[in-house]
């Protein structure tokens, strides 16, 4: 099984822009988590998107933020325990960040 998962993050990730945001301006805590996180972005960026996915690729989670304040809420403790990627969109670019749910 755990085979599987990591094959399939492996391609998951795959299919994900080429065009990489770097990944050190942004971070997500805690991780793991109990569903609910906090994004911290870099100060000054507009239209931001989250889109938090499950390991299956399922959207769980999708959030646009016109003004960010350096500090987006994700929730998604209604889901189950897991391994999420969550991908961050600033102007046109993206990063993913594996976070876990316990």
């Amino acid at each position: 099984m755990r085979k599987i998962t990591l094959l399939l993050i492996m391609l998951w990730s795959a299919m994900l822009s080429a065009q990489q945001l770097p990944g050190d301006r942004y971070s997500i805590s805690p991780n793991p988590s109990n569903g609910r996180m906090q994004v911290t972005l870099p100060a000054g960026h507009a239209d931001v998107s989250l889109t938090v996915y499950n390991i299956l690729g399922t959207m769980v989670f999708r959030k646009d933020v016109s003004t960010p304040d350096g500090t987006v809420q994700i929730d998604i403790s209604t889901q189950p325990a897991g391994i999420y990627m969550v991908n961050i969109r600033d102007n046109g670019e993206s990063t993913t960040r594996k976070v876990i749910v316990k």
